[in-house]
């Protein structure tokens, strides 16, 4: 087995209508549900796939808000963030981190083409990728108020299909 057919295995486990596969570069990009970005990317030289997602922009999260502390809200924000990274405790193994230079904040992770290549394995992973996103997102969501839907990130489709047209709805 090789990681082409491991991807492609991937979208029959996720009973995809389409074949998935990585681009020249390696590179695979998933949309979930209209809003979440899954970016896989496979690196050939030492055998081992990265999975991550922007989560949320920082600042957007904290946008001021008449009605709340915005220093208050980040160092929750930041607190929960932190915690949840101790020992991958609230993360499923991932590594939440910030981008200083845009200041969104990714769930990443990254695992071995061995520790993979097992059948149901990387759809298992992919899929607990996505509810581990789903709930960090969650949180600034709670943190804000039900319109705050974190904008797509950069380089994202921002709603739209992503480049390469792949989709999970669930």
């Amino acid at each position: 087995m090789n990681i082409d057919t491991l991807i492609a295995d991937l979208a029959k486990q996720l009973n995809l209508e389409d074949s998935l596969q990585l681009n020249e570069h390696g590179y695979l990009a998933l949309e979930v549900n209209d809003s979440l970005v899954v970016n896989l990317q496979w690196h050939s030289a030492d055998e081992h796939l990265i999975i991550f997602t922007p989560l949320f922009n920082l600042s957007e999260a904290i946008k001021e808000d008449q009605t709340k502390d915005t220093g208050r809200l980040q160092n929750q924000l930041l607190s929960n963030l932190l915690g949840a990274n101790l020992f991958w405790q609230g993360t499923s193994g991932g590594t939440l981190s910030l981008d200083q230079d845009s200041g969104w904040i990714w769930l990443m992770d990254k695992r071995s083409f061995g520790t993979i290549s097992q059948p149901g394995v990387l759809a298992d992973w992919l899929l607990q990728h996505i509810e581990t996103s789903k709930t960090f997102i969650s949180l600034v969501i709670e943190n804000r108020g039900a319109d705050a839907q974190p904008k797509a990130a950069p380089g994202t489709s921002a709603g739209k299909e992503p480049g390469n047209g792949h989709w999970i709805q669930g």
